[in-house]
């Protein structure tokens, strides 16, 4: 036999709570009869009244019997991202003169200027030039770092003109990303590139500036900012013997030097920059084994501050120009955390710069 289904049972917190509503409406009620009453007493909290009126404690305030006001739960305080904390960190330490640039060949080669493997092929171009296409393929075997040492063993003086030469022959523009590097107020930028584009977006804006290679004096009482070339520097107005006479590092040899003379002006330049400053790396890859080394060394040292990078890193899930994400990573001894994602490399590098500018 099926039972039919009747109206449910009141529950018993329904009906107490509908008692005690009852309840202070009616406590409500004969106060409000008390005051017309005695017009000239006042029944809240430690306020005189009448001899014959009690004092009345009222809590909460009388509100409409047929509104229903349960108690509110409080709200729980929303995370701030993780990013928006770093930016406000970078923003004071930028303002205390305490940040300095990492720059690496991705600002270069948003300017419209070539990266390292299009350089590189490019130098095997003018190093094996007629029915040497068959080396220039074979050279593609070995990784950036081996195929300079190739061709700066074949081009021998000419080297450095060469570089010169393949790194300006592409139309460039300031971008965006740049101009806002420049504009962002550190004191002290350290590129790993040997174009001038930085010292020309400064001079645009009309920032004064220093440039120093490797072997040049630091002027620590220029109040501009300071421009560093720890691997070099080549000018677009630099003749072939200007370029012969300035020290670069691309090839294998040039790393080994770098390793073998720990107090050279490079690294010393570097270090100093990273046990004193808060560092941010924009537009470096972190995988020049010289930059991982330096790091490791910090690493090793009982330093408090962290590093930042603003890199691209390819996403699960997605595919061609999608995966190509930004984002902004803190590291202190070997922890690394991701702190921010955007889909436009450049723009966002301009919008995170321009969050913690000093202007």
């Amino acid at each position: 036999m099926l039972a039919l289904a009747g109206p449910k049972p009141r529950s018993k917190t329904v009906k107490a709570g509908r008692k005690a509503s009852n309840c202070s409406a009616n406590v409500r009620d004969g106060i409000a009869r008390i005051v017309q009453a005695n017009p000239t007493a006042v029944g809240w909290h430690g306020t005189p009244a009448l001899p014959n009126v009690p004092e009345i404690a009222i809590w909460p305030p009388a509100v409409p019997v047929d509104r229903y006001t349960p108690l509110m739960k409080p709200q729980r305080r929303r995370k701030e991202p993780s990013w928006r904390t770093e930016v406000r960190h970078l923003k004071r330490v930028n303002q205390q003169a305490r940040l300095a640039l990492f720059i690496g060949a991705g600002i270069s080669h948003g300017c419209g200027l070539p990266g390292w493997d299009p350089l590189v092929q490019t130098l095997a171009v003018a190093a094996y030039q007629g029915g040497k296409a068959s080396v220039r393929d074979a050279m593609t075997n070995f990784n950036t770092v081996v195929q300079g040492r190739i061709l700066k063993t074949r081009l021998k003086d000419r080297f450095n003109k060469a570089v010169a030469d393949a790194i300006y022959a592409s139309p460039y523009e300031i971008s965006p990303a740049l101009n806002a590097i420049v504009s962002a107020g550190a004191r002290q930028i350290c590129t790993y590139n040997f174009d001038d584009l930085i010292e020309e977006a400064l001079g645009i804006q009309g920032i004064p500036f220093q440039s120093l290679m490797p072997g040049n004096a630091l002027n620590a009482d220029f109040t501009g900012t300071t421009v560093f070339h720890p691997h070099g520097f080549l000018t677009a107005s630099m003749s072939a013997d200007e370029c012969a006479n300035t020290q670069i590092v691309l090839s294998e040899e040039d790393y080994h030097g770098l390793y073998a003379n720990p107090y050279s002006w490079a690294n010393l330049i570097q270090l100093s920059l990273l046990l004193s400053h808060t560092c941010l790396f924009v537009g470096a890859s972190l995988t020049d084994p010289s930059i991982r080394r330096l790091l490791d060394t910090c690493v090793a040292l009982p330093i408090g501050h962290l590093h930042y990078a603003i890199l691209l890193t390819p996403v699960a899930g997605l595919d061609g120009d999608a995966r190509r994400q930004l984002r902004i990573s803190s590291w202190r001894a070997t922890r690394n955390s991701v702190l921010s994602g955007c889909n436009r490399f450049g723009s966002t590098i301009s919008m995170r710069l321009k969050r913690f500018s000093d202007a």
